[in-house]
């Protein structure tokens, strides 16, 4: 006998085709009801409140348990591996049942019913309107030399700018292009620009074939939806340079091999997948894929349909000015250094109309699927050219900590060269906090703080070092075998740093035993650039000068980053994500360290100006009170900070955080990372005025440096060579 006629629904077997099919049939009905704006095909979405948020339905639900009737959003609702394939209908206004009760007609239908039989379920989900500030000029870009995905493009037309964002190189074979979308690059022949180093430069134009839409059933051969068309939105730019071009991704570093998405293998698994982007006006972006083939507007007869809806993290939206940029899957399974896999090109975001006007929804993203666009441009999405560029402690920490320093000295002669010299340098306040930073500097020159990262380590270039890795970090919480970290084995019994314990000797040693092959040196780096400034200053060399002391300000700045120098650099790899088997807290290090404070520079550096004493009405002191008297004092100051950053911020609790809510990291850290700055800034001001003392200055020059005489300098590979920590003891004074 049946235990139970009718039997329980399973849904777990219906297709992708099957949920159009539905959503096709019942469109014009489901748009008509009250409050609905669109429909997208997806996976049920349950109420993190609900018994069935951490129960599957194989589980019966005690009585004494009522079933949750909240209002539900991308934002409050979760993905389970029980969560029915289904129909996504979205409302601008949730209404209870009891609001139905004089027009029951109105309300959206749990189910679907198709003639043959199939039952496909609906879930409900409410999009608020949101208006958001369109992009400028003020919008983030780099003082970068490569221009890569992320970048902001700009076009004049009709006397008015319009915004939108490199996605990715991609080629026919023969030319390379920039892609984006086709309203943002405009007609062909049209120049496009780029914001770069805070003013606009012409990087291309548009070039042929462009794709606007296309009938969904092409785009998709035998799904339905022949009164239906894929809005695809893409354009060319053909670039006049490519070797100003890099195939990385501004904030997400190089990308793997796209998705290749077809009618043949798309399935609902793709719902609730972590994604990742960089706007070109919102800057860094991370979310999952809500829906698939969202359908957003009918009209004429037509239905236009978006192949992917993203919902971007809370806290986080799109706005005019993302056009045109790369969404790429996170991908645990590629191969390492390639995770991130090319998914979509974003057009545009939820949409409503309402008289003619249009607003969208929570900055929710719409874009097309890059293996469509592939497919009917015959292009290819490019990989490698300039492909390799470094993602550590971000631009905005490195040119804060330098420009702080300058303000900080206490030497008139000396303060007097760096302020003079800050630009060299740094960035002032006034282009870090708009994240657009500015500089009248030429191409060539890149900034010293950033240095290590833009030129030392960029491919093809001829300054490229091939050992300038381990300079950047020193893991010094790993234990060894008596449970002793680095940070024990060069401590002294008072807790403190012992110099007799900071040698090169001891590193290795440890090294060895925990069998670490990365092997930093990271405080013998700074150890081998103060020796440098001792010998500038005693020759009366202000360029050499700045330039050691310049290039010091990124490595003094990787030491008071808990994340830099840990192990558990971007997540703990003793611990695994007990759903994905990632290592646990994966990517932690971009979301801490770039994205974290790019989205706060201007407040950043706010509480940094006061707790420095550099704003006005504000006493402060730079906190040092003595000074080195060798390069290996400086060593030993470096571990004293590396030191301190552990014990301000555990990596542990960053960690934490960023899997439990990676929105609240500045929230929880924004103070106790602010600190950090500030003690980055108070060592390596201290750090410089000890060896401009050491050396008895004779700079007697405290004006500017000529730009091509600091680009001479830190693009010979002789100077301040680049070792491993094996071979530095010979450049150790």
């Amino acid at each position: 006998m049946l235990k139970q006629f009718p039997p329980q629904r399973d849904y777990t077997s219906l297709s992708v085709r099957d949920l159009i099919e539905a959503r096709d049939a019942y469109h014009l009905h489901l748009t008509h009801l009250t409050n609905v704006t669109a429909t997208a095909v997806g996976r049920y979405r349950i109420h993190k409140k609900d018994w069935y948020a951490t129960h599957s339905p194989a589980e019966k639900r005690p009585d004494s348990v009522a079933p949750v009737t909240e209002k539900k959003s991308l934002y409050n609702t979760v993905v389970r591996p029980w969560s029915w394939p289904c129909v996504l209908v979205f409302v601008d206004k949730w209404l209870d049942r009891s609001a139905f009760a004089k027009s029951p007609d109105q309300m959206v239908p749990r189910a679907l019913f198709l003639p043959d039989g199939r039952v496909i379920p609906t879930c409900v989900v409410e999009a608020i309107r949101q208006e958001v500030p369109a992009a400028s000029d003020d919008a983030p870009s780099f003082p970068n030399s490569v221009i890569g995905g992320g970048f902001l493009l700009t076009t004049h037309v009709q006397g008015r700018d319009h915004f939108g964002s490199v996605g990715c190189l991609v080629s026919d074979g023969r030319s390379t292009f920039a892609l984006t979308n086709q309203h943002v690059a405009g007609k062909p022949g049209d120049e496009v620009a780029s914001i770069l180093r805070g003013r606009r430069v012409r990087i291309g134009i548009t070039a042929t074939p462009a794709l606007r839409k296309l009938p969904f059933d092409d785009a998709y051969p035998g799904w339905p939806g022949s009164r239906a068309v894929a809005n695809l939105d893409v354009g060319l730019v053909e670039v006049d340079d490519l070797s100003l071009w890099t195939t990385q991704v501004a904030g997400l570093g190089p990308v793997g091999t796209p998705l290749d998405l077809h009618g043949d293998n798309i399935t609902v698994d793709l719902i609730d997948c972590p994604v990742r982007a960089f706007g070109g006006a919102s800057g860094p972006l991370s979310g999952k894929v809500a829906g698939l083939f969202y359908r957003y507007k009918s009209m004429g007869g037509t239905d236009y349909i978006s192949d992917v809806l993203i919902a971007p993290d809370r806290g986080q939206t799109t706005r005019p000015g993302d056009s045109g940029t790369l969404w790429c899957l996170v991908d645990p399974s590629a191969d390492k250094g390639s995770t991130l896999r090319p998914m979509a090109l974003q057009w545009g975001g939820h949409v409503f109309v309402d008289d003619g006007k249009q607003s969208v929804a929570q900055g929710l993203a719409l874009g097309s699927f890059i293996s469509t666009i592939c497919r009917e441009l015959d292009v290819d999405v490019l990989r490698g050219v300039n492909g390799d560029l470094p993602e550590y402690w971000g631009d905005v920490g490195h040119y804060t900590i330098g420009a702080k320093a300058c303000q900080l000295l206490d030497n008139s002669d000396l303060s007097k060269l760096m302020i003079a010299n800050l630009d060299r340098v740094a960035y002032g306040d006034e282009n870090i906090s708009k994240k657009a930073f500015k500089t009248t500097s030429q191409a060539r020159f890149s900034p010293l703080a950033d240095v290590p990262d833009k030129v030392w380590k960029r491919p093809g270039s001829s300054a490229k070092r091939p050992n300038e890795n381990p300079n950047h970090f020193a893991d010094m919480d790993r234990k060894n075998k008596k449970g002793q970290t680095l940070l024990d084995l060069t401590a002294g019994a008072n807790g403190k740093t012992d110099p007799k314990k900071v040698t090169v000797d001891i590193f290795k040693a440890y090294y060895n035993e925990i069998h670490d092959g990365s092997r930093g040196l990271l405080p013998f780096r700074v150890w081998q650039l103060y020796d440098l400034m001792v010998d500038a200053a005693s020759r009366g060399d202000a360029a050499e000068f700045v330039a050691a002391g310049g290039i010091m300000a990124h490595y003094v700045g990787d030491s008071c980053q808990p994340l830099h120098i840990s192990y558990k650099f971007n997540g703990d790899p003793d611990r695994k994500d007990p759903i994905t088997h990632e290592i646990y807290g994966h990517e932690v290090h971009s979301a801490y360290e770039s994205d974290m404070l790019r989205a706060h520079s201007a407040e950043m550096l706010a509480r940094l100006n006061v707790e420095l004493g550099i704003a006005p009405g504000h006493l402060g002191s730079h906190g040092y009170k003595k000074f080195c008297k060798s390069g290996h004092d400086a060593a030993v100051a470096t571990v004293d900070v590396m030191r301190g950053a552990f014990a301000t911020i555990s990596p542990d609790l960053i960690i934490e955080t960023f899997v439990t809510d990676k929105s609240k990291l500045w929230e929880e850290y924004g103070e106790s990372t602010v600190s950090l700055l500030a003690e980055g800034s108070r060592s390596l001001a201290m750090i410089w005025e000890s060896a401009w003392i050491q050396g008895s200055s004779k700079i007697v020059d405290l004006g500017p440096v000529e730009l091509d005489a600091l680009t001479k300098i830190y693009e010979d590979p002789k100077w301040a060579p680049s070792v491993r920590l094996d071979d530095i003891a010979p450049f150790l004074a």
